[in-house]
């Protein structure tokens, strides 16, 4: 359906959308954050996501540690949760967002007094990290653009 509609386009208006759709995000999956199980499940999609991106292997591992370091936090901190887990496939970005079920917690003050979350810095040197908290858990989401020699 969606291939008919873009071919009665103009191309100039097909070329448009497909670089719109290139640049999109893409869903890979949403994941309970229940138990340790459920962590090692999420960890083994990130792997394959990051091998299907084409991530060399430091990069591969950064990315891995930084969804065990959140993911963990919200079953230890945040009483369990979710994890969302999305790509761009032509920039090689991963995006993995976690919502907790948490009181939430003075993550500033986390993240200067040296606790895990310090490490999230050196995992996604080459991406972002955000954060949202209020009374029913705390949202955190990190993105990672694999670089050239990624």
């Amino acid at each position: 359906m969606v291939k008919r509609a873009i071919k009665a386009l103009p191309a100039r208006q097909v070329n448009k959308i497909l670089k719109i759709l290139a640049d999109a995000w893409y869903p890979r999956g949403i994941y309970p954050i229940t138990s340790d199980k459920d962590i090692s499940a999420l960890l083994r999609e990130v792997k394959k996501l990051a091998v299907e991106l084409k991530y060399k292997e430091p990069a591969q591992k950064n990315i891995s540690l930084a969804t065990k370091e959140l993911a963990v936090n919200a079953l230890q901190h945040g009483k369990g949760g979710m994890a969302s887990l999305n790509f761009i496939k032509k920039s090689r970005a991963v995006s993995i967002q976690i919502q907790d079920f948490g009181d939430g917690y003075d993550i500033d003050n986390e993240l200067n007094a040296g606790g895990g979350l310090t490490r999230l810095r050196d995992y996604i040197a080459n991406g972002t990290f955000a954060y949202e908290m209020n009374d029913e858990g705390a949202w955190v989401e990190v993105q990672y653009y694999a670089l050239k020699g990624d």
